[in-house]
């Protein structure tokens, strides 16, 4: 067994876990350290920094002394095992179990009914993941024409700006400015893996870049990327040259419609990452896509079923003469009865050109 000795503040088992979720709000509980248990005391252990003892005994109004504490073997390893004994045991299991991480920064989903413990919470996910320096709090889904996200700061230090990295790329994200979702990251891989090494290939919403960079940095691609959101232009620039694939990526600033509104026959593969409004640009995909490419058609449905057919008679709207050849699967779930669904779309004869 491993010691250390440190400060620390004997309370009584009944107060005890108010105690607790005071030093833990503050930011004064030492959690490497396993609290002593006394008769009827608990001995809480303090952190190891100047001024505690004093600021501990003006918040709890207790006296600081030194003991012996027990260390523990290892960190909590999810946020439910850090806030056991910290916010009420029938709220523990609403305690997210998942969550986002980009960069250094972290972004969950807090339950309305958890909301007063959000920075307890906050406080906790420090402790477990070590290389999160930044937390938010998501106060709406991703929504309107920059698909970005309500964010509240509820740890950490108080900035949106991180730098990501991925399948040996590097992106600079601001997540309260631009869509970003580490959630596809295997997807993104899945689509480089497919292409052919100097492809030509069209991105219509190409965000910060992910997948127009990892294609061409990986596989040599030529590509055409568009985007409608300045801020996520302006990083997208910027993760071309970080990226060193300035040379391989064209950027445009605007809607894809209106970029390519006069381009036909352009790439052998075209990129739809738009899931809330992707079937609305599928005539513009159609038409820059050249006979024997793909279309990747991304969107929200409750099953493959409802994706496949819903793309098929969208191109049949378009084009009636269109043969294609189709694959669908679920990219992520974003709920028990909701998913991101990807059609790989073959386009192996088309009349549509207008």
């Amino acid at each position: 067994m491993v010691t250390r000795r440190a400060l620390g503040v004997a309370v009584s088992k009944g107060s005890a876990d108010l105690v607790k979720r005071s030093l833990v709000e503050v930011g004064l509980l030492e959690r490497s350290l396993r609290p002593l248990r006394l008769d009827d005391e608990v001995v809480f252990p303090l952190i190891s920094e100047e001024g505690v003892a004093e600021r501990a005994s003006e918040i709890l109004g207790v006296q600081v002394s030194e003991f012996e504490f027990e260390a523990y073997g290892r960190r909590p390893a999810t946020l439910k095992e850090s806030l056991s004994g910290v916010i009420p045991r029938d709220l523990l299991a609403r305690v997210p179990s998942s969550y986002d991480v980009i960069g250094d920064i972290a972004i969950l989903r807090v339950p309305p009914e958890l909301y007063e413990f959000r920075h307890l919470i906050a406080r906790s996910l420090l402790d477990v993941n070590p290389s999160v320096r930044s937390i938010f709090m998501e106060t709406s889904k991703v929504e309107g024409t920059f698909r970005v996200r309500g964010l509240e700061h509820i740890g950490g230090e108080e900035r949106t700006r991180t730098v990501y990295r991925e399948n040996g790329c590097v992106f600079h994200v601001d997540v309260d400015r631009v869509y970003f979702s580490p959630r596809l990251s295997t997807e993104r891989a899945r689509v480089v893996k497919l292409a052919k090494r100097g492809e030509v290939v069209v991105d219509m919403f190409a965000g910060v870049g992910p997948f127009s960079i990892e294609l061409a940095k990986h596989k040599g691609a030529k590509v055409f990327a568009s985007e409608v959101n300045e801020a996520a232009y302006g990083l997208l620039l910027l993760n071309l040259a970080a990226n060193k694939v300035e040379r391989n990526v064209e950027a445009f600033l605007g809607d894809a419609r209106d970029i390519f509104r006069k381009k036909a026959d352009l790439a052998n593969r075209v990129i739809m990452n738009h899931p809330s409004d992707s079937l609305s640009f599928l005539d513009v995909a159609l038409r820059l896509t050249v006979e024997g490419g793909t279309v990747h058609v991304y969107g929200f449905a409750s099953d493959e079923a409802e994706w496949t057919s819903r793309v098929s008679e969208k191109v049949r709207h378009i084009d009636e003469g269109a043969v294609i050849d189709c694959r669908v699967s679920l990219v992520r779930e974003v709920s028990p009865r909701r998913g991101i669904y990807v059609m790989d779309l073959r386009l192996l004869h088309k009349t549509y050109f207008v």
